[in-house]
């Protein structure tokens, strides 16, 4: 499926996706594909051709109008819609750059670098290269996921072999990669889930400690599974109840990252003596700023780290759902809208 990169004329339009119309309830019906202009080649950019890119919670927000408290952009948006995705370079500014040749293939740390287009230009400061051993697909949808869950597990504690966290939104992707690279330091998960669905998908990633946030007695039966070991970190997505529980499971001095709040409910709802008597801490964490603020040492370490997991399948494409040609961008975005819980979505070019 790559590209014949072979003295070929370089496009100066391309086919992409562009948003005529924001629907909350239909995200699909207001979605083209349009041909766009290529932006020319500047200094430090290289020209790509895309192979996958799947479509995002984040990406469905967009096409609906939702951008937190933010007013969405006026319309149209013709192109630069795509969170992530994985393409092949076939053209750089300057041949003689460092470290990227035509042919390779890359993703981007970068979200939103406009994806849903057959040919995007791309800074190469915001570029990784993928490893010839690492599937496309799988690598994907390595931009956010991955990073965000080996960020949780290095920002705020030093985590050690045998240590504690907890997690609710376990059977998320962003789930499931918590509990894989924490099985590769030794740090046990408590994964907290809302639906009997989501305990099959982590079970399938090789989840141990998995409990029903409804469940009776949730808190003592997580316990009884601690026994005499401390929750040091706890990951919240969700806010209202689902925070509430994690911080009551939390050790002295222990830290909650709250890195998504889709319940749209207050995040830190407990009690002030609660905080007082345990000293609890509790933190945003956003992971374009927390890679800006890494060193190129310890990024290279991390995808290396994440690459190696692709390339011996724990990361892997068993969770796409369905594949759609980017000429299908509508009835892709209906499976994705309505499959939000289900597997991932994929768009090939």
């Amino acid at each position: 499926f790559f590209f014949d990169v072979c003295k070929m004329p370089l496009p100066t339009k391309t086919a992409a996706v562009c948003i005529h119309e924001y629907n909350q309830s239909a995200p699909w019906e207001g979605v083209k594909i349009e041909k766009v202009e290529v932006p020319p080649l500047q200094p430090g950019h290289c020209l790509i051709t895309m192979l996958f890119a799947p479509i995002t919670p984040s990406d469905l927000n967009v096409m609906e109008g939702v951008q937190n408290s933010k007013p969405p952009p006026s319309l149209p948006i013709m192109g630069n819609i795509g969170m992530e995705g994985c393409g092949q370079i076939i053209a750089l500014y300057d041949d003689n750059v460092e470290g990227y040749h035509v042919g390779d293939v890359v993703i981007s740390w970068q979200w939103g670098w406009g994806t849903y287009a057959q040919y995007v230009v791309a800074p190469l400061s915001q570029l990784v290269v993928v490893p010839t051993n690492v599937p496309p697909k799988v690598a994907s949808m390595m931009s956010v996921n991955p990073p965000t869950a080996w960020g949780l597990l290095h920002s705020a504690y030093p985590l050690q072999e045998g240590d504690w966290v907890i997690q609710n939104a376990a059977g998320s992707a962003l789930g499931v990669a918590v509990v894989k690279i924490a099985e590769t330091m030794g740090v046990n998960v408590l994964n907290v889930v809302k639906s009997p669905e989501a305990i099959e998908v982590l079970q399938q990633a090789g989840a141990k400690h998995i409990f029903l946030e409804d469940a009776t007695d949730v808190v003592n039966k997580m316990q009884e599974v601690l026994g005499d070991n401390k929750v040091l970190l706890a990951f919240n997505a969700l806010g209202g109840r689902g925070a509430q529980l994690l911080s009551s499971c939390l050790a002295t001095s222990g830290t909650m990252i709250t890195y998504g709040a889709t319940s749209n409910e207050p995040i830190i709802p407990i009690f002030g003596n609660q905080l007082i008597l345990k000293d609890l801490r509790f933190c945003g964490f956003l992971l374009p700023r927390w890679m800006a603020s890494q060193t190129e040492v310890g990024l290279k370490a991390m995808w290396d780290a994440l690459f190696e997991m692709a390339a011996t399948e724990k990361f892997d494409c068993k969770n796409v759902e369905a594949e759609y040609p980017l000429s299908e961008i509508s009835a892709a975005v209906e499976h994705a809208a309505q499959g939000r819980q289900c597997g991932k979505v994929l768009l090939t070019f």
